[in-house]
């Protein structure tokens, strides 16, 4: 059975928020080892702009969803 344009969108946007989540979980261990001192700021920040980029994008694929979902 063939997906409309509307149901492949969501499908499309579904797959990009894996991606990403699967990036957070990757990137635990280093959210865990900045908590514990084991790394510092400096090593840290970039890691956490990364981090707040792919949470951003999987709230921004999330509207779209719901959006997508009204029409």
């Amino acid at each position: 059975m063939e997906r409309t344009a509307k149901a492949q969108l969501i499908y499309d946007y579904k797959v990009q928020i894996i991606e990403y989540k699967k990036k957070l979980k990757a990137s635990d261990y280093k959210a865990i080892k900045f908590a514990e001192g084991e790394i510092s700021e400096e090593e840290y920040a970039p890691i956490r702009e990364e981090r707040r980029a792919w949470r951003n994008r999987i709230n921004d694929l999330e509207y779209l969803i719901a959006e997508a979902k009204k029409q």
